[in-house]
């Protein structure tokens, strides 16, 4: 009786495995049969070749083959199936995988160290001209790497945000490469790809700037600095004190590009700015006084024309950081016209604390060369229609040459001089003297301080002083 009993037990354990074991065998193959349908019918859809086809599809997706290894071993761990075969493949089915992601590591490798230029660029990339590009000789290249302890690109950053204070405009990012064609000490600024200032430092020495009037200096170099074009030697670093015990102003290779490139900003302020800087400009102003941006731009004024006032203003070194004054000046004149160098007068007679404050000395005292009565008589009668100013050649040349002449005295004596007329003649005047004296403001009686202090550099006549 406990002989059957156990045949019994024994026959209810192996019952399941056999059951089980025959229901996998019986579906065998119907898989088969579902398998085959399923490539006869991916077969009747392409045109290349069965084999090929039966790799990509069913070996070419790593997804794919990680649920068949899981599966896989999933059917080998079963009661009574055996674990080996179906291991096996599992692991197959994994290597396959590794093998195909170790591919696709190396083609990405490889794609990345692939030449830049080796796929022709884009038209945006041809077409495209940057605002601001400095371009340096290789023997420069240690002074624009900061890899290499070159400092001129944290100068750039920090003379974009002293420009953006002082001007009032963002000034764009300025671009820095290398150019095999010029001197190795050579460097050249270009605004919109044309180029607008040269110049040549030596990178191993200083710049001893001679603004004392030292005709020589042992060991030293002659050369012009860049900028207003002094009388300077480069010098060796050793000698920097005692260049400086002579009166020398010493600086080195990089203060003298960035001065430059800082004055070159400076002058062609004006063309840096344009609509999109003035939209984003307003935003500023309109976020605090939202109704003087809403009645003046654009039912006053366009915004173009507003544009062409600050331009008109930045042309003259007049900085537009005070954007409400000038916004409120331009709303009171608008009125009478919209005239864009009238508008610009209107403001800068409401910026007279800022003009002053520009021509000024460190002292605050203001160094002035006036006109003679009867050249200011002349002069207003010479005023044809249209604001322009049309004296006699020799009137004009006289008028030149002695300013030049004051101006220059003046700055020999290290002050800022400035021409002052009279209100109504500010503007023609400084269209007529403008290109022969670029860098001495005119000013207007109304656009000066009260509270400054005024010295005369000396009068300017209608006859010639030879």
């Amino acid at each position: 009786m406990l002989q059957q009993s156990l045949t019994f037990s024994a026959a209810l354990d192996k019952y399941p495995v056999l059951t089980v074991g025959d229901g996998l065998v019986s579906q065998m193959p119907a898989l088969v049969v579902s398998t085959s349908a399923g490539l006869a019918i991916s077969r009747a859809s392409g045109r290349s070749e069965f084999g090929s086809q039966v790799v990509e599809q069913m070996l070419g997706m790593r997804n794919v083959l990680l649920i068949a290894a899981g599966f896989l071993t999933f059917i080998g761990l079963l009661p009574g199936l055996p674990f080996f075969p179906f291991a096996l493949l599992a692991a197959i089915l994994v290597f396959l995988v590794y093998r195909q992601s170790r591919e696709e590591v190396a083609a990405q490798e490889a794609e990345s160290q692939a030449p830049a230029d080796s796929s022709e660029p884009s038209m945006a990339d041809v077409l495209r001209v940057d605002t601001l590009t400095l371009e340096v000789g290789y023997g420069l290249l240690p002074l624009v790497d900061a890899s290499r302890g070159g400092d001129i690109p944290e100068r750039v950053k920090k003379l974009r945000r002293q420009l953006a204070q002082e001007l009032g405009i963002v000034i764009p990012p300025v671009r820095v490469v290398d150019n095999l064609q010029l001197k190795p000490g050579g460097y050249s600024i270009k605004l919109y790809g044309v180029e607008v200032a040269e110049g040549e430092v030596m990178p191993d020495r200083h710049m001893a700037i001679d603004s004392a009037g030292v005709q020589s200096f042992p060991g030293g170099l002659e050369a012009k600095e860049p900028v207003f074009g002094l009388n300077a030697f480069w010098i060796k670093g050793d000698d920097r004190q005692l260049a400086e015990s002579r009166g020398l102003t010493v600086v080195d290779p990089s203060t003298v590009l960035t001065t430059h490139l800082a004055e070159v900003l400076r002058r062609n302020a004006d063309q840096l700015l344009g609509r999109d800087q003035v939209d984003e400009l307003l935003g500023f102003v309109r976020s605090e006084y939202p109704k003087l941006v809403g009645e003046l731009v654009p039912d006053q004024l366009s915004l173009g024309e507003l544009v062409g006032v600050l331009q008109t203003l930045l042309a003259e070194r007049v900085s537009i950081r005070n954007l409400r004054t000038i916004l409120e000046a331009v709303a009171s004149a608008v009125p009478q016209g919209k005239e864009v160098p009238r508008l610009a007068e209107a403001a800068r007679a409401a910026l007279w604390r800022e003009v002053s404050t520009a021509v000024a000395d460190d002292d605050g005292c203001i160094h002035a060369i006036l006109l003679d009565r009867d050249l200011e008589f002349g002069l207003r009668n010479s005023l044809a229609p249209g604001g322009v100013l049309a004296p006699e050649p020799e009137v004009y040349q006289a008028l030149v040459e002695q300013a030049a002449e004051l101006a220059r005295q003046a700055s020999e004596e290290r002050h800022s001089p400035c021409i002052l007329v009279a209100d109504d003649l500010r503007r023609p005047f400084r269209d007529l003297v403008g290109s022969q004296l670029p860098d001495v403001p005119v000013l207007a009686i109304r656009e000066l301080d009260r509270q400054a202090e005024l010295r005369v550099v000396g009068t300017v006549s209608a006859k010639s002083s030879r």
